[in-house]
Formats: C-alpha cells, sequence, structure tokens
C-alpha cells in the first residue's frame, strides 16, 4: 500500500514536472522593438508644388507607420520626416541640409 502511494506521488510530480516547460513556453514574446529612421526633405514652400509634397509627406507618413514602418536587414523602422523650407535660395537649402 505504500509502495503504491509512493509511486502515485511520483507519478504526479513527474507529470508536474513534464507540464512547466509546455506552459513556460506557451508565454507571448515580447514585441520586436521600433526605431527610428528620420529623412529629411527640402521643399520650396513659395511653390505649389512645393506644397503638395509636403502634404503629402504629412499625410502618407503616419499612414506607413501605422502598417508597422519600414523593415531593414529584419529590423522594423517608423519613418520620422524632417521638412525644411528652403525658399528656392542655395545657402538657405545649404544650411537646412547641416
Amino acid at each position: 500500500m505504500k509502495k503504491r502511494k509512493l509511486r502515485m506521488l511520483f507519478g504526479i510530480i513527474l507529470v508536474a514536472v513534464m507540464l512547466v516547460p509546455l506552459v513556460a513556453g506557451c508565454a507571448k514574446p515580447a514585441p520586436p522593438e521600433v526605431k527610428t529612421l528620420k529623412i529629411g526633405c527640402l521643399e520650396n514652400f513659395g511653390f505649389p508644388l512645393g506644397i503638395d509634397c509636403v502634404n503629402e509627406l504629412e499625410a502618407l507618413v503616419p499612414l506607413f507607420n501605422e502598417k508597422g514602418g519600414l523593415v531593414i536587414n529584419g529590423e522594423r523602422y517608423n519613418i520620422d520626416v524632417i521638412i525644411y523650407d528652403s525658399k528656392f535660395d542655395p545657402p538657405t537649402a545649404r544650411a537646412a541640409v547641416e
């Protein structure tokens, strides 16, 4: 009778030990870290096409980021566009780039 109880206890412990890795494997993996990719854009705000480009970028970039951003070499990036007004003036454009 004592051996039977001992075997039953050993069996329960063995099953519990076997279930621990299964339960631990069910945990959700951590989401991958999302980095930010900064892209500069020079536009002439005094020209209608320049304003259209800025409006398109401001509308498209958030939509693109909502879809998951950009994947480069397996790493995920959100896009951040930095827009400068070049004023169709080379020194101003150069200063914005620097």
